[in-house]
């Protein structure tokens, strides 16, 4: 397929280097930055893209074109899209932020993705994804974390997401199991019961018992699984000796 002249001086001023067409598909050695591009889709279908492919301020409302695998990070700023649904395999990281359309984040797969300043994201389905390093933070609509990643080998970080409600999801595996600042979280109950150290922010915490739990992440960590109030948890862990009860 013969491309246009338009289509070719598009694709020489977002490509870094060199690209080829063959068979409908612009394969590109190199990145690819696509700035204030004020089309609702691309003008061509990107194939591999081995560099960053990188879009910002874009009205673009459709994932038609984008590439088919992205070799080093994807960085999509102030984009028009409602839903990013089966966006290809990308190599490192994915950014997403300031998408202020966007409702609905599904199959995304990456080292690293991270959601930031998306206020009407509401859905997101990535359980069968599996990242080392997962962040979201300044979504106003997330109220609970299902529908997150299951593994999360390194750290998962949420905050600032002040309609943050509880911590019940479907995360079960991480080494770090972060949340700061989400002003109408007050429990940490529901959180991710298989993680190595918690760092939740105590100023949010208004259960005296559940405190004392987080001194201790292997404690915490019992007492997510017991699935019992906090009070009672540390009466069993307490014991009582000759009618006199000890701490742990």
């Amino acid at each position: 397929m013969k491309l246009t002249d338009e289509q070719t001086e598009f694709l020489n001023k977002v490509c870094d280097h060199k690209w080829t067409e063959k068979d409908g598909l612009v394969e590109v050695d190199g990145n690819v930055s696509i700035i204030s591009y004020n089309y609702p889709r691309l003008p061509v279908m990107f194939g591999t893209v081995s560099g960053m492919f990188k879009m910002t301020n874009c009205m673009v409302e459709s994932l038609d074109g984008f590439p088919t695998y992205i070799g080093n990070k994807c960085l999509l700023t102030n984009i028009d899209v409602t839903e990013i649904v089966n966006l290809c395999k990308v190599k490192y990281r994915i950014v997403i932020n300031t998408c202020k359309k966007l409702k609905k984040i599904k199959n995304l797969h990456a080292e690293t993705i991270s959601i930031t300043f998306c206020d009407v994201l509401e859905k997101i389905e990535l359980e069968e994804s599996v990242v080392d390093t997962f962040s979201i933070a300044d979504c106003k609509k997330i109220k609970n974390l299902h529908g997150f990643p299951k593994t999360v080998t390194k750290m998962f970080n949420i905050y600032q997401c002040e309609g943050l409600e509880d911590l019940s999801g479907t995360i079960e595996h991480t080494d770090t199991f972060r949340v700061s600042d989400c002003k109408k979280l007050r429990s940490g109950k529901g959180a991710c019961k298989n993680a190595n150290k918690y760092d939740i922010d105590l100023r949010l915490i208004n259960n005296i018992d559940e405190l004392k739990l987080y001194r201790d992440d292997d404690i915490y960590a019992q007492w997510l699984h017991s699935g019992e109030p906090a009070e009672g948890f540390l009466e069993k862990k307490r014991g009582f000796i000759l009618g006199r009860k000890f701490g742990f």
